[in-house]
Formats: structure tokens, sequence, C-alpha cells
């Protein structure tokens, strides 16, 4: 059940009529009722994640219980070990199965497993953050199985996130009133209404030339191809952020708050700048349960490494973020493209690293540091280097991202046999609304204002109107729902 869709318009209103009738427990019932309604439209195995969601419940009780810090630490290792295997079962044993054939010339097991675990990834992380935080006792042990069941599968974040801070979101499961609280419920309105502008006006209409490049690469010249590849970027994240802001507009309008996952990204002015306001969520997480683990591990005076590295800092900032950005790629899918993206990235922070004292004494002596020039030419560096590393992320295969790069260098120039585009109409209409989405974009960023407060009655109801008019419905799910 796609949020873009008068199937979950329906769902949604009586979600929000049935919601404010309740208080406390029967709330929490009626959330987890409505979230496995709304899992279970998309896979016949819905019952699996109520399977999955005890399993963690009671590993995070036995942690809870144990105090020995040995025993514990075995727990929780066994514990990891056996969550990650299930993660491995359910979306990468095809691609294992392939490698090890291609490695050993036998084959084995074909594909993916009958079932699909959908959203796994987000699950999976969210179900790890979880356990850490018990084991490091950031937070207690949830007893009541409402809530927690409410931490896992709350159906506007149960897909494709974001992956919530346990405590912060825990903390919001009383419902001890039936009133709404109105600020929120405004807030998570526009948000809803705005995001459902951007995905069905912007990024459907983006899909198709996308699609047409990506599955013929050979078909186009490099302008076409130079492009369309600036379109999936900003189709990526016009999607994603519109499933983003849609997420959290239903979820203020139910009563809880959950985290903005997008801040700007492409005003970034550097790929570790785009990393703190892209996929808010999975960056904190990678931060706070990879890359500091690690740089801490190594960084320790005990460590070997710490006693073997003259500059101990800079090692561990290479090693740490080669690892986490390897493992971000490979928590995408089962594919080489995006440990490939994953590794490009972390390239592009660690020669950002590295080159910073130098970049920084260039900047001083051309008079440059600080300034707007410099700024906007950071900018504008960051967008077209994030935009390259995309191509992996899209392609469907090493071979095709190759061929597509090497169209935008070829620097050809021929007329096309079809038009990229469904017909004319559809291209003048999407760059329109493109320019005006980059626009308001960069009044944001210019201004520094909170998004809702430019979303007033009038804009609210010329974007419902724009939506009724020109707006997709229902045509593509969301990217991220294959992540």
């Amino acid at each position: 059940m796609s949020f873009v869709s008068l199937e979950f318009i329906i769902f949604l209103s009586i979600a929000l009529a049935l919601n404010y009738l309740l208080k406390g427990n029967a709330r929490k019932v009626l959330l987890i009722f409505l979230s496995f309604y709304f899992y279970s439209t998309f896979t016949k195995y819905s019952f699996f994640i109520f399977i999955f969601t005890f399993l963690i419940y009671t590993y995070a009780l036995i942690l809870g219980f144990v105090k020995n810090s040995t025993f514990k630490r075995v727990i929780l290792y066994g514990q990891l070990i056996s969550v990650l295997s299930l993660f491995i079962y359910f979306k990468y044993l095809g691609f294992l199965s392939d490698i090890l054939t291609n490695l050993t010339g036998k084959t084995f097991i074909q594909g993916n497993p009958a079932f699909a675990f959908i959203g796994i990834s987000y699950v999976m992380f969210q179900s790890f953050g979880y356990l850490f935080d018990v084991y490091y006792e950031r937070i207690k042990a949830e007893k009541n199985i409402l809530n927690f069941t409410l931490l896992i599968i709350y159906f506007p974040k149960l897909i494709s996130g974001p992956i919530e801070k346990s405590k912060i979101f825990l903390m919001q499961c009383n419902f001890r009133d039936k009133s709404i609280n109105t600020v929120l419920f405004s807030r998570g309105f526009k948000f809803f209404v705005y995001g459902f502008f951007i995905k069905s006006v912007i990024a459907d209409r983006l899909s198709f030339p996308v699609s047409r490049l990506f599955s013929t690469p050979l078909s186009f010249d490099s302008i076409i191809t130079s492009i369309t590849v600036i379109f999936y970027s900003f189709q990526l994240y016009t999607d994603f952020m519109a499933y983003s802001l849609m997420a959290l507009g239903i979820s203020l309008m139910l009563g809880i708050e959950i985290i903005n996952n997008f801040n700007l990204p492409y005003f970034a002015e550097s790929v570790s700048d785009f990393w703190k306001r892209w996929h808010i969520s999975l960056s904190k997480w990678l931060r706070d349960y990879i890359f500091l683990p690690l740089n801490y591990a190594i960084l320790r005076p005990k460590s070997i490494l710490f006693k073997i590295f003259r500059r101990p800092e800079k090692f561990s900032y290479i090693v740490t973020t080669i690892i986490t950005m390897t493992i971000c790629g490979f928590w995408h899918g089962a594919n080489w493209t995006f440990i490939i993206w994953g590794i490009i990235h972390a390239f592009y922070m660690i020669f950002g690293f590295i080159t910073k004292k130098l970049r920084k004494s260039i900047s001083i002596s051309l008079g440059l540091y600080k300034s707007n020039i410099s700024k906007v030419g950071k900018i504008i560096i960051t967008f077209s280097i994030i935009t390259f590393a995309f191509i992996f992320f899209r392609a469907d295969s090493i071979n095709a991202a190759f061929k597509i790069i090497h169209n935008i260098f070829s620097f050809s120039y021929y007329s096309s046999t079809e038009f990229w585009f469904y017909n004319p109409t559809e291209f003048y209409s999407c760059i329109f609304f493109l320019i005006i989405f980059i626009i308001f974009e960069i009044v944001l960023y210019i201004n520094n204002k909170n998004l809702t407060e430019y979303l007033n009655a009038y804009v609210i109801f010329a974007l419902i109107l724009t939506i009724i008019v020109f707006g997709k419905f229902g045509e593509n799910d969301f990217l991220y729902f294959k992540f």
C-alpha cells in the first residue's frame, strides 16, 4: 500500500479517527494492528515480523538480567550473530551463493528465500541499536511488550525508516489522553502534503527518463546521459525525502515525533557534511554503532595499532571510514555496485580528511577562505561527485555503470531516435516543477528557516490543487522500499 494512493488516504483517515478515540494500551494495540495490516499489504508472510519482534524482546530482557560483564558480552555476541544470520539469509543468500559459485564452479542455492522479509534492513538496524543500548545500559530493557512491538513495527517507519533512537521513541508510547495535539497535527499535515507533492509531481515524473537511460545506457548521447544522471540524483533525493516527510507527517498526526531524515543535503560543502544532512538516522546509526566504537578500539592506549602507528588517529580515521562506508554500501543491497558506491564515498571522505589543511591554506592564500564564492564552489563540487557516485548506486551492474560513465565522457552528440520522456509536455512540466523545488530549497538554505514556516494555508491549498491536477498516483513505489 503506497503512501501515494487513494487506498492509503482512506486507511490513514480511519487510523487518525480511531487513534484519538483511545488512550493508553488500547491505543497501542490499535497502532500495532494498523501497522500489521499495513505490513501485510506488502507480503503474505507478515506474521514473521511478530516472531522476530518477540525474539529481540526476549534477547533484550536476557541482556538486562545478566550482570556478569564477560557473560553478558558473550550473550550479546551470540544474539548479534543469530540476528545477523537472519539478515544474511533473507537479503544476501542469493548474492553469497553466486560468489561461491563463481569461486568454486559449483552451483549452490539459487536466489533468495521464497518469502521476503520486507523492510529487513531497517528492522535489523533498529534491533541492533536497541540491543547495543541495553548492553551498554543506555536504556533498560523494555518490559512492556506493546511498547517494544511499536518500536519495531510502527507503520510510518517500518518499511524505510527512519531508524529511531530507542529511548526517545519509547518515551512517547504512553498515550495517557485522547486529546489531539493541534500543534503536532498541523505540522504533520503540512509535512504530509508537501511530501505527497514532491513524490507524485516531481519524483515519479523523473522515473521514466531515468529508467530509460539505465536500462539502455548506450541509447543516448553524452549530453542526454549527463542530464539524466543529474535527474536520477534529484529523483532519489525527492523520492526518499518525500517518503521521510510523509512518514514524519503521519507520525506527528498520530502523536509521535520521529526524526526528519533530510536537511538540505545538496547544499553540503563536503561529503562528510553531506552525510550529516542525508539519511540522517542512518548516518547517526553508523556513527554511533560502527564508526565510534571501532575508532575507540583502535585509539585505546593498550591497542597494538595505537602503539605501532606514529599518528594512530589518522590511521584510525582511514580504517574506520572504509569499514563503515563499505558496510553502508552493503546494507543497501546485495550487489557489488552498492559496495563500490560505499567505497567511493569512503575515498571522498578520506581524501577530504587528508587534504583539509592543504585546501584551507590554498583558500586563505587566494583570499577565498569562507567567502561566498568558495562556498558555492564547494557545494557544486560536492553535488557533482555525489551524483557521479550515484551512477553505481542506480546501475544494475558494474559493467552498466561504466557504460554510462564512458557515455558521459565520450562527448558524443546525436539525435535520439526516441524522446526520453513520454512526450514534450511531460518534459516541460517536469523541468518546471523541479526548478520550483530547487528555488524553494535555495530559499530555505539562504534564510535558514524551518520548512513549515513557509507552508501556510495558501501554499498547502495550492499544493493540493497541483497534486490533483498533475500528480501521478500509486504508479511507483518509493525507491527505498527495496532496501
